[in-house]
Order: C-alpha cells, then sequence, then structure tokens
C-alpha cells in the first residue's frame, strides 16, 4: 500500500482522538459558538485535535499541518506535504449526541488528496485509503474492500444529504433533482461512506462555505472506492490553497454519472441565478 505508514499513523491516531471524544461525549458537556459565525466547538474538537496534532509532528515532523482547530499557517503553500485534519466532523451531531460523527486525517500531497482515514468512534466504523490502493471499511473489527454501487440513471439514484445544512435553496435543489430516495445524514465524512459502501449515489454542498479539511480524507476514500468527487461544475478540487474554502461547493457521487449529475445541477443553478 502506498502510504502506508502515514495510513498507519493516521488510524493510530484516529482510533485514539475517537476514545478521547468518546469519553466527553458520553457524559454532560458544554459548547461555544466559534466567533466567526463557524459553527460551535467543544472541548472534544480541541482535545481530538491535540492528538492527531502531537502525534503528527512526532512521526513526520518536517510536514504542515491545516486543521480546523487550528490557526492557518502560510508558511504550509512552500510545502508539497500537508496533513489536512477535521478532528471532529459533525459537531452539531456530536452535540445532539445522534452518533453521526467522524474523525477525519488526510494527506495532500502535490495539492491532491493521496491518503485519508475517516473514522466514526461512536458507530465503531474507520475507513481507510491511499492512492492507487484501493479504498477499504473496517466495521466493528471487520475489514472489506469499498466499492461504489451501480446505479447510473439520475432518477434511480439516492441522495444523501445534510442534516444541518439545509436551507430554502437546498430543498429546492433537491425537489429539482428529484432523487428516488434521500438519506440525511450528518458528517460530510460519514455521508460519503455511505457512498463508498454503496448505500446512497451522490451528495451535493451547494455551500462556498466547506473547507479542505470537510472533503480532504473522504476524497481519496471515495476516488479509491470508484466515486469521484468536483466542485460544482465538474472541476477537480485544488488542495492546498491560500483560502481554504471549496468556494465552487462540491459534488460526491459513486462515479457512475457524475456528469449528468453535474449537467442536471447546472441547471438549476442557471434558474437560481
Amino acid at each position: 500500500m502506498k502510504f502506508e505508514s502515514e495510513i498507519n499513523l493516521a488510524t493510530e491516531l484516529a482510533l485514539l482522538a475517537g476514545k478521547a471524544v468518546m469519553n466527553i461525549y458520553e457524559k454532560d458537556f458544554s459548547y461555544i459558538e466559534k466567533s466567526d459565525n463557524e459553527g460551535p466547538v467543544t472541548e472534544a474538537d480541541h482535545l481530538s485535535n491535540h492528538i492527531i496534532c502531537e502525534g503528527i509532528k512526532k512521526k513526520f515532523p518536517q510536514d504542515y499541518i491545516l486543521s480546523e482547530e487550528i490557526e492557518d499557517e502560510q508558511i504550509r503553500l512552500t510545502n508539497s506535504r500537508l496533513w489536512c485534519i477535521d478532528p471532529l466532523d459533525g459537531t452539531k451531531d456530536f452535540i445532539v449526541k445522534n452518533d453521526e460523527f467522524s474523525i477525519q486525517i488526510g494527506l495532500i500531497a502535490d495539492k491532491k488528496a493521496v491518503a485519508g482515514v475517516v473514522y466514526l468512534p461512536a458507530l465503531n466504523k474507520l475507513y481507510y485509503a491511499s492512492s492507487h490502493s484501493g479504498a477499504f471499511l473496517i466495521d466493528k473489527g471487520i475489514k472489506s474492500k469499498l466499492k461504489t454501487g451501480n446505479s447510473s440513471v439520475l432518477s434511480q439514484m439516492t441522495m444523501i444529504g445534510s442534516r444541518s445544512h439545509r436551507d430554502k435553496s437546498y430543498e429546492q435543489m433537491v425537489n429539482f433533482l428529484s432523487p428516488k430516495h434521500e438519506i440525511i445524514h450528518g458528517s460530510v465524512g460519514a455521508k460519503t461512506g455511505f457512498i463508498c459502501e454503496g448505500k446512497a449515489d451522490y451528495l451535493i454542498y451547494l455551500s462556498p462555505n466547506t473547507k479542505e479539511w470537510d472533503t480532504c480524507a473522504p476524497e481519496i476514500i471515495l476516488e479509491e472506492a470508484g466515486g469521484k468527487i468536483t466542485d460544482l461544475y465538474g472541476k477537480s478540487i485544488i488542495y492546498n490553497k491560500p483560502n481554504v474554502r471549496n468556494t465552487s461547493g462540491f459534488v460526491a457521487s459513486n462515479g457512475k454519472n457524475h456528469e449528468a449529475i453535474i449537467k442536471k445541477l447546472s441547471e438549476f443553478i442557471n434558474i437560481q441565478e
């Protein structure tokens, strides 16, 4: 497996961070709203971030780290390798205790996602992949290779949608696309995992406010499972940018007819404009 030592480390750190956040999850805890209107943050976010960042610094001191919970240092732009971390993706889901949150650790090389781990500690599910090495799921200790579903007809596809990021425009988009079914779930990593397992066919984020750490680890896992992620216009997502936002949103699919989703979505976007 390519990037084997990196995957082994990311897996170890995700499991350690997962154990730590579950200790908090199972008790009463408080949260605060970030001052920049970027949503809530808990003690678990910070503890998970500390465990992961310290582990990476010890093993790969030459690498830079981009994380939701630390200040962005633009010096990262000078390095070809960058770890991209969301220490607790789905903090709102963590707060309401619905089990739909994940820990995401991705590795970027030359502006592309090349390795990633997504761990759902409440469900004991761990997804991982690296470039040209396949994607795998360890579900309650049982390992299996991931492969996306075969649905290619848009009207027969199952969409997996956001639980906490739904506004009028999003609801209009769902109605316009008219998927056969829509599953509602938290966490980008968890939703992408559904696609990797063949339980859903695509997801769409219209918002320009998701960040590189939301998509990095899920992207490489989905691609290695046979899927695809692009922006809303079908262009590849570029990583390690000065602005870490995915300003053109993103679409993740099973890869069987990504172009049809993009085409239908462009019709919706044109109507909105």
